[in-house]
């Protein structure tokens, strides 16, 4: 065998377990297999022990199945999972030993080698760790307020919705006769909404209940005084545990699916609305929507107009989630369409009404504020159909509201759609808005209001700081209380001097 090195063939060599004994050096490897298909292993004066198994050098690296090489400070040391690789096409060592756990390497060894980070040292927990670990992702994001709201808000909302269909007539008084009507209700309430199969289940989890307390009661009779025994069977319970168990594994799958398939309708949602609007001279813009279900309601488009003229529009669906969301993207693929047509404002709203009269029915309605604005005049030609009247704050403070009472699109096939003017000077800044922001309510019930916006937009400023402040007294007035409408926010302002 030539000094220069060692290479077998592509398939691999078996060696004894006595070793393989090389010119100035000897190679070992008492339990496994040395494998050089494409590598070169050179071992001129040293000795190499390999414990564990396996050597490999496809391309010139070297790996252990059960081990990991470190090479820190002039040492060796062996643990979990990890592999050399070697800048040239095999491993050249003078005097090794890789046959413990921490030895001593010389320097130019670990010059020659490069260590792999990917793969770290596996650490061993302690149980209590592990299970401390496991209470914290278990709880995580828990809080006294949602566990309040479990038992306060949540509970009243579980009745409504079950007693929705069951509840016939008021509640009759006394405590028993009340609790007795509300547990019947709540029954017939979850049965309902169960298909046929689990409201069966659903039965026998509570008849393996009952079945639990019933079974073998012994009845004693001592000095005038009976005493009744209930045997409880654990059978019975387990059984009704697992019943109810496995009738919420089926409702939460039926859940995770539908979640999925509204994030999908949210991220299709979220590509109507526009992520950037578009830049207009002399104008800027800052806007914001906020949805009260994973699919909102609200609308609201920006759009230049190959003539110059620039398209500005809000809506807001009736109704909350997947059936607003229909309707606003049949309001978005209308828009587009009338924009082509004939941007004029009272060709879009009566486009737009007469297609939501003919797709939808009665409670299918839309509030629409839908403007054309005129960038060099600041004429602004709109027309609003039973939407808030958004406010124009002029450069002097003063506040105006665009619009006069209508009817939303959507109720009336004939339709008589009025369209005003009015001028926006360079200062002035127009806060266009859904009902979300106005009707929102807080632990005491008090609205936000339309005097809070005025309040909040009558200090003035760029757009994006305005908005900034709407939001902020908006959280504020709000406080923990969730969201129950959509919120749209959309502010324009004419600058004094050019584009910013």
């Amino acid at each position: 065998m030539p000094r220069s090195g060692f290479k077998p063939a592509r398939s691999g060599l078996n060696l004894p377990s006595s070793g393989l004994s090389l010119p100035w050096g000897r190679l070992s490897l008492p339990w496994g297999r040395l494998s050089l298909p494409w590598g070169r292993l050179n071992l001129p004066w040293g000795r190499l022990n390999l414990p564990w198994g396996r050597l490999s050098l496809p391309w010139g690296r070297l790996s252990l199945p059960w081990g990991r090489l470190n090479l820190s400070r002039g040492r060796l040391n062996v643990s979990l999972a990890v592999s050399f690789r070697c800048p040239s096409s095999g491993i050249r060592c003078r005097r090794v030993a890789a046959g413990g756990y921490n030895r001593a390497v010389p320097q130019k060894l670990s010059k020659g080698l490069s260590v792999s980070t990917g793969a770290m040292k596996r650490t061993r927990h302690h149980p209590f760790q592990r299970l401390g670990q496991f209470v914290r992702d278990y709880t995580d994001g828990l809080s006294t307020r949602d566990f309040r709201r479990l038992f306060d808000r949540d509970a009243a909302h579980v009745y409504e919705v079950l007693g929705r269909d069951q509840t016939q007539g008021p509640e009759p008084k006394g405590m028993m006769r009340k609790w007795l009507f509300r547990i019947r209700v709540v029954f017939l309430g979850l049965s309902s909404k169960l298909t046929p199969v689990r409201r069966l289940l659903f039965a026998l989890g509570l008849f393996f209940f009952a079945a639990g307390f019933l079974q073998q009661p012994t009845i004693v009779y001592r000095g005038g005084a009976v005493r009744v025994t209930l045997d409880f069977s654990p059978f019975w319970f387990a059984a009704s545990l697992f019943s109810f168990i496995y009738l919420l594994a089926l409702e939460l799958v039926d859940r995770v699916r539908i979640r999925d398939e509204l994030v999908v309708a949210r991220e299709l949602q979220s590509d109507l609305l526009p992520n950037e609007i578009s830049t207009v001279p002399a104008y800027s813009f800052a806007h914001s929507y906020r949805t009260a279900n994973e699919v909102g309601g609200d609308y609201y488009d920006v759009t230049p107009l190959p003539d110059g003229r620039v398209a500005l529009m809000m809506g807001d669906a009736s109704g909350h989630g997947m059936a607003a969301g229909l309707v606003m993207a049949i309001a978005n693929a209308t828009l587009k369409t009338g924009l082509d047509l004939d941007p004029s404002p009272e060709r879009v709203v009566t486009l737009l009404n007469r297609t939501l009269c003919r797709t939808g029915t009665k409670r299918t309605f839309m509030s629409v504020f839908y403007a054309l604005l005129l960038p060099e005049l600041g004429i602004l030609e709109y027309v609003c159909a039973g939407h808030p009247f958004p406010f124009l704050r002029r450069e002097n403070g003063e506040i105006e509201e665009l619009g006069e009472g209508g009817l939303p699109l959507g109720l009336r096939d004939s339709l008589v759609v009025k369209c005003h003017k009015v001028a926006m000077r360079p200062g002035d800044l127009l806060v266009m808005y859904t009902d979300g922001l106005a009707e929102a309510v807080d632990s005491e019930g008090r609205a936000f209001g339309y005097d809070g916006i005025r309040e909040v937009i009558r200090y003035g400023g760029p757009p994006q700081i305005v908005h900034d402040r709407i939001l902020a007294a908006f959280d504020r007035h709000v406080g923990e209380e969730t969201l129950r409408d959509d919120l749209t926010l959309l502010l324009m302002a004419r600058q004094t001097q050019g584009p910013a």
